[in-house]
């Protein structure tokens, strides 16, 4: 596996790094986002890393809710 930098986590599915940032945009300014970090934006294809995407974060206490 992968050593992810501090503030990602490893995604055992894909064997990426993924930080996870909870702002409410769109995909296409979030994609424009993460490129211009250098980054590239998430994507699950596949129902194994949707699966674990939703057992990740129902462990996650603090996600914003929508407005």
């Amino acid at each position: 596996l992968p050593v992810c930098e501090e503030g990602y986590i490893i995604n055992p599915i894909s064997f990426s790094c993924i930080r996870f940032v909870f702002d409410y945009t769109t995909w296409d300014d979030a994609k424009h986002k993460c490129e211009l970090s250098g980054e590239t934006l998430a994507v699950f294809p596949t129902m194994a890393n949707i699966k674990w995407l939703n057992s990740y974060l129902d462990g996650y206490d603090s996600i914003p809710q929508g407005k």
